[in-house]
């Protein structure tokens, strides 16, 4: 039991004591002066003091208790209304909890997976590693092996040139002996004749061993010059070489220009398309403002998407995806007509490129990619659009932080509850439609461009019924308005009110 509750009990006992004592002396007394009032019997009029003595007294030690003991006060004044946010609160504290076990087990769940899912990682690495460390030795292994082929590619042309010319030389030899030994033959046959000539031989023997000397120097000079012109063809391998493979790289290189020209010309062909398509809309405005009825005014939001922190690019570009998908569902459902109903229009960049839909998307999910914080994109009407035609869009991120904690003030004023109904119905909406909306917006809250309710809305019925509840009280109330539950920036505002 609360300790009001018993001090409470505690003084009622200690009262009916006092008060039957008191009663008891006051009958006493008034018996003893056989004291009467407007003809009533002396024992009749002790018992009328003695009942109003009573209630005297019990009124009187109620008063106090009350002007000395605010938690009593409160209890007695607004017993009803606490129990009931008792039992509110115990009701929220129980789905909590049981909200708590359950995001328990699914985090453990979470936990579980996660390891599975990184030991799996793990091993695939692992074997990545081993593969690719077997591919670059063998990588190696080809490379050795094709130096030592060049090499001996290089070997066995040398040596099939060294063998031709020895045997172009040997040729040569054979010739020279040949004839030598027909002129020895000559010789033997007229020695005997030409004994005479001996001298003469003996001085050409002479001169042959100077051209066999001059012949092997050339020979020695011929070896010299091959073996330059050997070093020269390894020099002139090497560099046909490196010439291949800058060939190849220049190859390479033209045939990825090739293709970034070829996707450079589809992505200019799609931006002159949208424009055609967007000069083709602008031609029809005119008409269709003056026939069809306007569906988004310019600035009016279309929709918005909260997203949550920590979004890896290739989620942030489907939340991207998925904000343009709903935005065109919004426009159709609106009477927006074309093939997309709507789309980002091309925009220029500072540099002079022009940037297509998709390449808008790409920038949006770089944005929003990898934030530590809740954001919201919200998408709204580029310019005016009418009934039938596509809707020009542009997007907007906005910080989505948790701005009222549920039961939290918002704002307050006061009312008196003895004007009016009228009155009493026209202060409050002037307290939500200015008070409420600036403290929204102090706190950062997003209103929607374009709609009724911008940041929340009460209806008339609850905007009755509480200023029917403060003209009862038919005394000056302090009214504030409260969250619901908890807010964020992009979210609806949801109000509670309380008296005080």
């Amino acid at each position: 039991m609360d300790w009001v509750s018993a001090v409470f009990l505690l003084l009622i006992i200690c009262t009916g004591g006092v008060i039957a004592w008191l009663a008891d002396r006051l009958g006493r007394a008034l018996g003893k002066k056989r004291f009467t009032l407007h003809k009533m019997r002396p024992r009749h009029t002790a018992a009328l003091f003695t009942v109003l003595a009573g209630v005297l007294v019990s009124l009187l030690s109620i008063v106090v208790l009350l002007a000395v003991n605010a938690p009593l006060r409160t209890v007695l004044v607004e017993g009803r209304r606490l129990i009931s946010e008792r039992d509110t609160a115990q009701a929220d504290v129980k789905d909590l909890t049981a909200k708590r076990n359950e995001l328990q087990g699914e985090t453990s769940h979470l936990r579980d997976v996660n390891s599975s899912v990184r030991a799996e990682v793990s091993n695939v690495n692992k074997m990545l590693q081993a593969r690719q460390q077997d591919i670059h030795d063998l990588e190696a292994k080809r490379a050795a092996l094709q130096a030592k082929v060049g090499q001996l590619t290089a070997e066995i042309g040398t040596a099939n040139r060294k063998l031709r010319d020895a045997d172009t030389r040997l040729a040569s030899a054979k010739t020279d002996l040949k004839s030598a030994q027909k002129k020895y033959g000559q010789v033997q046959a007229s020695y005997a004749e030409l004994f005479s000539q001996q001298k003469q031989l003996q001085a050409r023997n002479v001169e042959l061993d100077n051209q066999n000397q001059k012949l092997s120097d050339e020979l020695s000079k011929l070896n010299g010059e091959l073996a330059a012109l050997q070093q020269d063809k390894e020099n002139l391998t090497a560099t046909i070489q490196q010439d291949q493979q800058t060939v190849d790289q220049s190859e390479q290189a033209a045939e990825k220009a090739k293709l970034d020209l070829a996707g450079a010309q589809q992505e200019l062909a799609d931006v002159r398309n949208t424009i055609a398509a967007m000069k083709a809309m602008i031609q029809q405005d005119f008409q269709k403002s003056r026939t069809q009825p306007l569906i988004y005014a310019k600035d009016q939001e279309i929709v918005r998407l909260p997203l949550d922190p920590g979004l890896t690019p290739t989620l942030a570009r489907d939340y991207a995806t998925t904000l343009m998908r709903e935005a065109r569902l919004e426009a159709q459902s609106a009477g927006a007509g074309g093939d997309p109903c709507a789309l980002l229009p091309p925009i220029t960049t500072s540099d002079g490129q022009v940037l297509a839909e998709d390449d808008q998307l790409d920038l949006m999910a770089k944005e929003i990619a990898n934030k530590r914080e809740n954001l919201v994109l919200v998408a709204y009407a580029a310019v005016n659009s009418f009934k039938g035609e596509p809707v020009g869009v542009y997007v907007r991120t906005f910080r989505n932080p948790t701005v009222y904690k549920q039961g939290q003030v918002v704002a307050d004023t006061r009312i008196n509850g003895a004007d009016s109904l009228e009155k009493v119905v026209a202060e409050l909406q002037q307290f939500i439609a200015n008070d409420v909306r600036k403290a929204a917006e102090d706190h950062k809250m997003i209103p929607r461009q374009g709609e009724q309710e911008g940041l929340g809305q009460v209806s008339m019925d609850q905007i009755l019924n509480l200023a029917e509840e403060i003209r009862l009280d038919g005394r000056e109330l302090r009214v504030q308005a409260v969250a619901r539950g908890a807010t964020r920036a992009a979210d609806l505002l949801q109000l509670d009110f309380r008296f005080r």
